[in-house]
């Protein structure tokens, strides 16, 4: 089951009046591509990451949601490079996001 459109709706509306004001916002251009890419609104995603990651090639968020989106695009090779460029750069956000699915999955919830 995927996501619910209206609760995707609001913040694209939000992010696109950001972008609109500043067309070169890393954080809002790799937010609005992943919405896109959760709504398998694939080449828009992949403008908007594209974007994002070519302003900031050391955005973890913007690397890592390209390479999710051309991975569906079936460009393996593309994707395969990003994630190694990820894993070279010891992305410590994306290797904790990975954990705490790890941990949900198992039923390991951390008590901090």
């Amino acid at each position: 089951m995927g996501p619910d459109p209206s609760n995707i709706a609001l913040p694209l509306t939000e992010l696109n009046r950001a972008i609109a004001m500043n067309p070169r916002q890393v954080q809002a251009l790799s937010l609005r591509g992943k919405l896109r890419l959760q709504q398998h609104d694939l080449n828009d995603a992949v403008s908007d990451l594209e974007l994002a990651h070519s302003i900031d090639p050391a955005s973890a968020s913007a690397t890592y949601n390209l390479a999710r989106a051309y991975f569906a695009l079936g460009k393996a090779e593309e994707a395969t490079a990003l994630s190694k460029q990820l894993a070279s750069s010891g992305a410590d956000a994306v290797n904790e996001l990975s954990n705490q699915k790890l941990k949900s999955v198992l039923g390991l919830h951390s008590h901090d």
